[in-house]
């Protein structure tokens, strides 16, 4: 094999292992959240769906840190959440809340 191929076999083999253990890290710990991309996974110190304002209100209040809202969780950067924090659902057609 030449070594061009070689480095691509490999860096496709240590992508996929990545994503592994990166899927075997979420279904370890049910309080990640992730974006669309499924490699940004993020520890929160809770999740929570309110469905009204009171819920929300409630919610904000009885947080000790931050707080994130989450909804579709489509963006590929990590923005959907913060380590941490309360996560807030936002229910959104084919979201993962």
């Amino acid at each position: 094999m030449r070594p061009l191929k070689s480095i691509a076999l490999f860096t496709i083999v240590l992508a996929a292992a990545a994503i592994i253990l990166i899927k075997h890290k979420q279904s370890l710990n049910p309080l990640v959240v992730n974006d669309i991309s499924g490699i940004n996974p993020i520890v929160v110190n809770n999740i929570v769906t309110p469905t009204t304002i009171e819920e929300i209100q409630a919610a904000v209040r009885e947080s000790k840190g931050p707080v994130s809202i989450g909804g579709g969780r489509f963006s590929m950067g990590g923005q959907t959440a913060t380590e941490n924090a309360v996560q807030h659902g936002v229910k959104i057609e084919g979201s993962a809340y």
